[in-house]
């Protein structure tokens, strides 16, 4: 059984107050012409209809989120465990995220880029002397892949967690899903929902 959220009390109690109503005017006609229920005959009884009308409260990019979140594999961080950390650098925030590593690098030596403790992918294996980063998707597009050996990783500390509606983690292969899943995450992926509002 789902949770009914805050923002969709309002709804849920007319549909119930509908049905309370539909069921009060049946007993109520049925009392006064003094006939026994239908639902008792084993005869089914229309209700009115009911037609519940108003904004989606979840933002449509996040039903896959939540999706994925449901099956248990990967690491996650909603909104909520980001507004927490606001504040905070987005390094920091990414500590806890099992089998993700960070690494120190770039000229000014503060850069931190994502990398993955567990895996080795083919471009490590074929560049022992670069380690393996994990891909980033951006709101379903893909923008840095162990690949891009010649360019480096955007550094995690230029996202702000406050600009977050969710984060999914996944450490290997085999526990992406199977639409960020290609020959670019085997260092891992980190897939950023950016929030909206």
């Amino acid at each position: 059984m789902s949770n009914i959220g805050l923002r969709s009390w309002p709804t849920a109690v007319a549909v119930v107050t509908s049905c309370v109503l539909a069921a009060s005017q049946l007993r109520a006609q049925q009392t006064t012409s003094g006939t026994t229920p239908d639902t008792a005959a084993g005869k089914a009884v229309g209700l009115p209809g009911v037609t519940v009308t108003g904004k989606s409260t979840v933002d449509p990019r996040m039903i896959g989120f939540e999706a994925h979140r449901a099956k248990g594999f990967g690491n996650f961080l909603t909104r909520e465990q980001l507004d927490n950390d606001h504040g905070r650098k987005f390094s920091d925030v990414l500590r806890q995220l099992s089998g993700a590593v960070q690494i120190q690098r770039g000229p000014d030596g503060r850069s931190m880029y994502l990398a993955n403790r567990e895996q080795q992918g083919h471009a490590t294996l074929a560049h022992p002397d670069h380690q393996c980063f994990v891909q980033i998707i951006v709101d379903g597009t893909r923008v840095y892949g162990p690949d891009q050996l010649g360019g480096a990783p955007p550094d995690v500390n230029d996202v702000r967690p406050e600009s977050l509606e969710g984060v999914e983690f996944y450490s290997s292969p085999s526990s992406t899903p199977v639409e960020y899943r290609n020959g670019q995450s085997e260092c891992g992926t980190l897939v950023l929902w950016t929030r909206t509002k």
